[in-house]
């Protein structure tokens, strides 16, 4: 199938009543498009307003049932999309079964309320859907009203993935702190603005990055991981694997190397100031709660399982030492990389520290050598494969006895309160553009 200028991030399904199948792509060339079943060519793309609709890669295509939005015919097609501009939006299709390619796109609504890329969608009911972030948070929104009705909290890095069972009443999510997550869909009751839940289980992984995660009929989680090993885990006795593969997996878990790095506000952990064994006859706050104690000479993790009611062995805490930054004009760097753009030309210095996002590096990156804007994404995926995932800036609250990760209980994106794009403004944020550019030279022919 032809159509889109960048790599392809997303994939979903519609079959009308007749049986017919459409197939709807997003891209990173901020474009969606529609292919009929059997077609190389697509039949049509969303826009909306002036512009191909979103303003950057579209990350995730979900399907709607039509009882979102009245007036929605049985010709029609209600589509939901995210963006790494931040932005959910709700659309209809009409006449998606018209062969003369009569379709008319029409945008319903934008959501907002994220505070970076929107990763993954899910449908939780007729009328609401679940979106993951960047930010580490998941969304829950009433589509007909566009209102944020629940934020479940509990990742402390980015969620890659996300999925549900109605049937259930669970969904599952993963990103790239180590794990997965199992929720419980609140009731219809439980729903309203500000409401926040935790997890019901996480499951802990040897890996850094979980980068998928879907659910079986039998609701079995199946999770793809960054070591290339897919797991499949169940909470149906009969299905779970044999105490020799359960133990193979706990060792692999304990023998992890968790990497603490001091850009996170923790300074050197000193072991002689941490908790010893006896920290973990206590049980946990929280389900997945992570704590670091003192084992003869060792700093190990542990995680909380509530399922279990223990502590569950996680890793080796490394990189404690003294930091060792790097320095370019004058000033402390968490990392300075050497970017090669031009062959033959000499590399290009990245600064970046590990509180910064790595788009608006990249963006600096790019106005302070002139570089193409389609390099954005590019350059942003770099930071992150090779620094790690954003971390939260150093607060002055108290860190002897919280999470090595974030430094508090959970993890809320920008602020200590419910998330909201008004809080926590950024000094060094590039939109809304409030400043004049100077253009050097222009042609009017492309326009």
């Amino acid at each position: 199938m032809r159509g889109h200028s960048n790599y392809v991030a997303a994939i979903a399904v519609f079959t009308t009543q007749d049986g017919v199948q459409w197939i709807f792509t997003g891209s990173h060339d901020k474009q969606i498009l529609a292919y009929a079943s059997g077609h190389s060519e697509p039949a049509y793309s969303l826009k909306g307003h002036d512009d191909t609709g979103h303003e950057a890669a579209v990350w995730c295509v979900l399907p709607l049932p039509k009882s979102c939005f009245s007036g929605t015919s049985d010709s029609d097609l209600l589509l939901a999309t995210g963006s790494a501009d931040r932005l959910l939006r709700i659309w209809r299709v009409q006449n998606v079964l018209d062969a003369t390619g009569q379709q008319t796109t029409t945008l319903l609504a934008t959501l907002r309320g994220h505070n970076d890329c929107i990763r993954g969608l899910a449908l939780i009911d007729d009328e609401r859907i679940l979106s993951a972030s960047n930010d580490a948070s998941i969304r829950a929104w009433h589509v007909p009203t566009g209102q944020c009705v629940g934020e479940f909290y509990g990742h402390t890095s980015y969620i890659y993935g996300i999925a549900s069972r109605i049937d259930l009443g669970i969904f599952v999510s993963s990103g790239e702190d180590r794990c997965v997550r199992v929720w419980s869909i609140p009731s219809t009751s439980e729903w309203g603005t500000g409401m926040q839940f935790g997890s019901k289980q996480s499951i802990p992984l040897p890996c850094q990055s979980a980068w998928c995660v879907t659910l079986t009929p039998a609701g079995d989680v199946v999770v793809g991981g960054s070591d290339s090993v897919v797991r499949v885990f169940s909470a149906d006795p009969s299905r779970q694997a044999p105490e020799d593969a359960i133990q193979t997996y706990e060792a692999e878990l304990a023998s992890s190397k968790i990497a603490v790095p001091d850009a996170a506000g923790t300074g050197d952990l000193d072991p002689n100031k941490l908790p010893g064994m006896e920290a973990l006859l206590q049980p946990g706050r929280r389900e997945g709660q992570v704590i670091v104690v003192r084992v003869s000479d060792r700093s190990v993790c542990y995680q909380w399982s509530g399922a279990e009611t223990r502590w569950v062995e996680i890793g080796d805490v490394v990189g404690t030492g003294q930091s060792k930054l790097s320095v370019y004009n004058g000033k402390e760097y968490d990392f300075v990389f050497s970017v090669d753009i031009v062959d033959g030309a000499a590399p290009l210095k990245l600064p970046y520290n590990r509180t910064d996002d790595p788009w608006v590096a990249a963006q600096r990156f790019i106005h302070q050598h002139d570089l193409p804007q389609d390099y954005l994404d590019t350059i942003a995926q770099f930071i992150i494969k090779n620094a790690g995932p954003k971390i939260s800036a150093p607060t002055n609250s108290d860190l002897a006895y919280v999470d090595p990760f974030t430094g508090a209980d959970r993890y809320v994106p920008g602020t200590t309160g419910p998330t909201s794009p008004s809080s926590a403004a950024s000094s060094d944020r590039y939109f809304p553009v409030n400043t004049f550019i100077s253009l050097k030279s222009l042609s009017l022919n492309p326009l």
